[in-house]
């Protein structure tokens, strides 16, 4: 079940056609479990699917809404991040058709000053779509602090 009390547009600047993630399930310091479902809106579809490099997005959406979350349970200052590597990306399914439902659990591997390590795997139903290990930085001020 959705948690009410988070907007997710208060954790990412994503916003319209890049605004990926649906929900935040559940979230904690380490980890964080969103949801989403595939709609016509979008990016890098194609006949009704979306390639599976997607989730690459997803991941990186969900692990800034950890990310900031933790600053902001912390009670501690923070702009935005950014995506400055994949360490690692395996994707299980080549695309995603139009309509599945989604959940993406981002784990915090390492946190170290402004530099994080999130591992975030992408599943439909019981089955992983795709697992991708991005690394965040977050400079101490941008003109894109929210």
């Amino acid at each position: 079940m959705p948690d009410p009390n988070i907007v997710i547009e208060d954790l990412i600047l994503h916003r319209d056609r890049m605004k990926l993630v649906d929900a935040v399930v559940e979230i904690d310091e380490h980890h964080c479990l969103c949801q989403t479902t595939i709609t016509e809106r979008w990016p890098l579809q194609i006949a009704g699917n979306v390639r599976s490099v997607i989730i690459v997005e997803l991941v990186a959406q969900s692990a800034g809404i950890l990310l900031k979350w933790r600053l902001r349970h912390e009670q501690q200052q923070g702009g935005a991040g950014w995506l400055v590597g994949v360490r690692n990306a395996t994707f299980k399914v080549q695309s995603i058709p139009r309509g599945v439902t989604l959940g993406i659990m981002s784990t915090l591997l390492l946190m170290r000053g402004n530099y994080a390590t999130v591992l975030g795997v992408v599943r439909a139903g019981d089955h992983v779509v795709g697992q991708v290990e991005v690394q965040v930085f977050r400079p101490e001020q941008t003109p894109l602090d929210f």
